[in-house]
């Protein structure tokens, strides 16, 4: 967790709290441009913190992956509590 950004946590903590959270929502919640916010809810679901819930369009939003999932980040495999 130490290699996420403020920007990051700050999406993360919104998506635990209303259970689901969309790029629109992404960049409101932590003061970035929608495509900084998309990079890092790309980045997010890279590392296995989040994952996209299928729907698509502007109504495409992401929710938090299940604890413990397994990932391989820049640093090699690890497991990341959600």
């Amino acid at each position: 967790e130490d290699a996420l950004t403020g920007r990051q946590r700050l999406i993360l903590r919104y998506a635990e709290d209303a259970g689901r959270i969309t790029r629109q929502q992404a960049a409101e919640a932590s003061g970035a441009a929608i495509r900084t916010a998309s990079r890092d809810l790309a980045w997010l679901v890279e590392i296995g913190r989040l994952v996209p819930d299928g729907k698509t369009g502007n109504a495409a939003g992401y929710v938090l992956a299940s604890p413990r999932t397994q990932v391989t980040g820049p640093t090699g495999p690890s497991t990341i509590p959600a």
